[in-house]
């Protein structure tokens, strides 16, 4: 199992900065990890389509911090 985290961002410079920075904050969870960092846009835009990642999290996602 692995833990599932996606950060929704108005704006950032790099996705890959971004999920490096999230990835720094949580060495210490001994898990394997996916980050997600979608533009809010782009997450508003997926969160209801079938299939979409976005969808499932969601639907089934819990929001730790807004």
């Amino acid at each position: 199992s692995d833990l599932d985290i996606c950060v929704v961002q108005r704006e950032y410079k790099s996705r890959w900065e971004e999920k490096a920075k999230i990835r720094e904050l949580l060495k210490d969870i001994k898990m394997p990890k996916d980050i997600l960092v979608p533009y809010l846009e782009e997450y508003e835009f997926y969160k209801t389509e079938y299939g979409s990642v976005y969808k499932d999290i969601e639907d089934r996602g819990v929001v730790l911090w807004a």
